[in-house]
């Protein structure tokens, strides 16, 4: 039995699942424990391993727990590099960093992280989903053990099935892969063997966020939410249909009160009809007034005013912007032919001197209403401290 170590979390009881998944050579493993958390501890109830993840094993996850999930093995790059300016540079070389999902792990020099392609991700997403199941959190590589240190204090060494991590006074000294590690740990009542320690990990990262670890999972938004809609809908769907019961049941005795309010409910019905003329009156004057603005090109999608002032807005100081071009000509213009512009289409160059505020910047962005979609087509660190950019917008 495993005690919280944080008074914060919501007191009411949940259940996880947390996968874990290991990809090695043409192979894939899956392997399972479930968790209560429950009157402030963490409890295993279960583990077990599954050859696939698809319908015909859908079966071993029929509980409607939030799914964890933890991915290693060959699909996943862990790295260390020096904590400066454009490190993702170091991680991934010359590729977009849009199409990867990164986990890291910061400390003082260095940073610890794990990074997985985007597509792979969404694929899993996705599979899982079709089961009818969420994933409310993701996480990768070895670095996420670093959150045992609040049930191991003095360990020096943590490790699991693929990496060993070495530590002196709660700092990373060293990693190395090891996939012959055969180890376990006592806490509590419980013991957990090297296959299982990324899995309950993960799980502490998801319920006490660790200040030192980076990951961008707003995407996962929506699942939280569905599996939280999810959960309660049949968490309270039997106290509900008793409540209807009750209430029809009360209601034959309460007929007579009900039909000494009649009178009152037809007074309020004269009323709601006064106030939807009323309302149809201010709607035709809405549409009257939107015909207005859409005449005067106020509102209206090639507005040109209306998007410099949105981007001008968003942008934070460390960023400057040297281009924006819109409208730009679908090809070479040539005498005497119809000229054609990109209408739906808008250009934003510059620079940067900070890659966190460029990729929040960027997100911010992306949350404008007008902004259907976002391309990052260069990123260059043309010094230590400037990098160019260049993004095209599409309307």
């Amino acid at each position: 039995m495993i005690k919280r170590l944080v008074n914060n979390i919501i007191k009411e009881s949940q259940s996880f699942y947390v996968l874990g998944i290991n990809h090695k050579g043409d192979e894939t493993f899956y392997y399972v424990m479930e968790f209560l958390f429950k009157d402030q501890e963490i409890r295993i109830l279960n583990r077990f391993s599954i050859s696939e993840l698809n319908a015909s094993t859908a079966k071993y996850l029929k509980k409607d727990h939030s799914i964890i999930v933890h991915i290693d093995g060959e699909t996943v790059i862990s790295k260390d590099v020096q904590n400066a300016v454009g490190y993702r540079n170091g991680l991934i070389f010359k590729s977009n960093p849009e199409e990867f999902y990164f986990y890291e792990y910061h400390q003082n020099q260095k940073i610890f992280a794990s990074l997985t392609r985007n597509t792979a991700i969404t694929d899993l997403l996705t599979k899982i989903n079709t089961l009818d199941k969420y994933v409310v959190h993701i996480a990768l590589g070895p670095f996420v053990l670093i959150n045992l240190l609040l049930l191991l204090k003095d360990e020096p060494v943590l490790a699991s099935n693929t990496y060993e991590i070495k530590l002196k006074d709660a700092i990373i000294e060293s990693y190395e892969k090891n996939d012959t590690i055969n180890t376990t740990y006592h806490i509590g009542n419980d013991v957990v063997n090297e296959k299982e320690t990324v899995l309950l990990a993960s799980l502490i990262d998801y319920l006490y966020p660790n200040e030192h670890i980076n990951t961008d999972s707003d995407f996962l938004s929506f699942n939280r939410e569905q599996h939280k809609y999810k959960r309660y809908f049949k968490l309270y769907g039997a106290a509900v249909l008793a409540i209807i019961m009750v209430a029809l049941f009360l209601s034959h005795f309460l007929l007579q009160h009900q039909v000494k309010e009649l009178a009152e409910k037809e007074s309020l019905i004269s009323l709601s009809n006064q106030s939807l003329v009323q309302l149809n009156t201010l709607k035709e004057e809405r549409i009257l007034k939107e015909k207005v603005l859409l005449s005067s090109g106020v509102i209206d999608k090639n507005y040109a005013v209306r998007y410099f002032s949105d981007i001008g807005k968003s942008v934070p100081s460390s960023i400057s912007l040297d281009l924006i071009k819109l409208k730009q000509p679908t090809r070479k213009i040539k005498p005497n032919e119809k000229i054609s512009f990109h209408l739906d289409k808008i250009v934003v160059g510059g620079f940067t001197t900070s890659d966190s505020v460029f990729n929040t910047w960027v997100k911010s962005l992306k949350q404008i209403a007008w902004v259907k979609e976002l391309e990052i087509t260069k990123y260059t660190e043309d010094s230590k401290s400037e990098n160019e950019f260049l993004i095209q917008i599409r309307l």
